[in-house]
């Protein structure tokens, strides 16, 4: 069982190989060991998406082997091993009594999330700053800003840029525990389905935050609510 789990994730993680297995995505909330299948999503049709980041490589100033890489689909195979973590915790915290086989992946899967948590931060990092500079995304705000420069619309939008960009900074000079720290308090969060999940939604509630007080009209910030929102989906 181990030198399975091993030779699944090495797979994933070495220059972006295809993984072993082919892993659908998943949504947070229902993410189990059982019932695999991804419910239909509607896209949003306001709003086009940008392509997924291939790979992503940590600055060259972190420790250790600086080639490592996690591509997208080792992303994958992370979220769906997250899954069966999550499914055999919560039956451990029912009192039922794992195998020595379930138990072996449960322990295992916790290594080798906390051995690719940089990468994922680094990748959940880098996938904000893509959602919110998309093109449309950017249009849509340059025209909002062109017929009411001094708007809501406009300071909420250069408050979520500079969330993101206080963070790529945070990365680039201090790793990967700097730049998770400006999503909350998450030293000890491992898994990489809650490493996205705390950067998007820190990102979607400031957003939902200016939404609230915005006047009636604006359709701006609800399109990059949606885009925010959405964005778990498509990984």
């Amino acid at each position: 069982m181990h030198d399975d789990l091993k030779d699944v994730l090495t797979a994933a993680v070495e220059n972006g190989r295809e993984p072993i297995l082919n892993v659908p995505a998943r949504r947070a909330t229902q993410l189990r060991a059982v019932g695999a299948e991804r419910p239909n999503t509607v896209p949003v049709d306001a709003v086009q998406q940008p392509p997924l980041v291939e790979l992503v490589t940590l600055p060259a100033n972190r420790s250790g082997n600086e080639s490592d890489q996690l591509g997208i689909r080792g992303l994958r195979l992370g979220f769906w091993l997250c899954g069966f973590q999550d499914a055999l915790v919560e039956r451990q915290e029912r009192g039922e009594r794992l195998t020595s086989r379930e138990a072996s992946l449960l322990e295992m899967s916790r290594k080798d999330f906390a051995e690719i948590r940089p990468l994922v931060i680094a990748m959940a990092v880098k996938r904000l700053d893509a959602v919110i500079t998309c093109p449309d995304i950017l249009a849509d705000a340059a025209i909002v800003g062109a017929s009411t420069p001094g708007s809501l619309e406009v300071f909420a939008f250069d408050t979520i840029r500079s969330l993101s960009a206080r963070a790529s900074q945070l990365l680039q000079d201090h790793g990967a525990d700097a730049a998770i720290s400006i999503f909350g308090d998450n030293e000890t969060v491992m898994e990489p389905l809650a490493i996205f999940q705390a950067v998007f939604a820190t990102a979607l509630s400031v957003v939902e935050a200016f939404e609230r007080i915005a006047p009636n009209s604006s359709r701006f910030l609800p399109r990059l609510s949606a885009a925010l929102d959405s964005e778990l989906e498509r990984i």
